[in-house]
């Protein structure tokens, strides 16, 4: 069990830990770290969060904040893996849903196993998914989802396989991030983007959820 202590003196000279120092201590002053309860934090706590914090980075990066982060203009490298993966857990989310509507649960290890961290992949699952749910609903919306298509196809090119942004460099020895094609980018207009993505997909969701719920209820 964690022990309860204070944090580290600001004002210590020395760097090096003291005997028995540990990294994960109790919190005793502020709400549970987790969130969540005693059951820890689920898909819902995931995804807000990685959301949370790339918006916080975005507004910091945007105010061009030295005092909260000592190189703002680098936060395009952390709001790019965080808003990623957020997408990449709300299409994950729409699919572990979709297929215990249809009656074909499967898990978070199959999901990973078949998709990685395809989002083109994902998406068209998630597509699939919605139309058998319910039928024409593509055809419906079919030059919206041709438009988010291909901004999911955007962040894509941009990180492959959820790797750019988390390393210079890639396998293969190149630029992750190439100068001629992410010098520069605007992280507001990026995350306004993103997040509008999410929410769509997330309503999408939220109906899937609902129509599990009105069916197990019955009639």
């Amino acid at each position: 069990m964690a022990r309860v202590t204070e944090a580290r003196d600001p004002g210590a000279i020395s760097l090096w830990p003291s005997p028995n120092e540990v990294l994960f201590v109790k919190n005793v002053t502020h709400q549970p770290t987790l969130g969540a309860g005693h059951w820890g934090p689920g898909w819902f706590e995931y995804i807000e969060s990685y959301r949370d914090v790339a918006r916080a980075l975005v507004e910091i990066s945007v105010a061009d904040d030295h005092e909260r982060m000592s190189m703002p203009h680098l936060a395009g490298i952390p709001v790019l893996f965080l808003y990623r993966h957020y997408l990449e857990l709300v299409m994950k989310e729409l699919l572990l849903d979709g297929a215990r509507v249809m009656d074909q649960p499967v898990t978070s290890a199959e999901l990973a196993e078949r998709f990685g961290h395809d989002l083109r992949r994902l998406w068209e699952a998630c597509k699939e998914t919605v139309d058998v749910i319910w039928p024409g609903s593509s055809d419906w919306r079919a030059n919206e989802l041709a438009v988010l298509t291909e901004q999911i196809g955007e962040l894509a090119a941009v990180d492959p396989g959820s790797f750019s942004a988390r390393y210079p460099v890639g396998r293969d020895g190149t630029k992750s991030l190439p100068a001629e094609t992410f010098m520069s980018y605007d992280v507001a207009v990026f995350a306004d983007g993103v997040e509008r993505i999410g929410d769509i997909i997330t309503g999408m969701t939220v109906g899937i959820y609902e129509t599990f719920v009105n069916a197990a209820d019955g009639p």
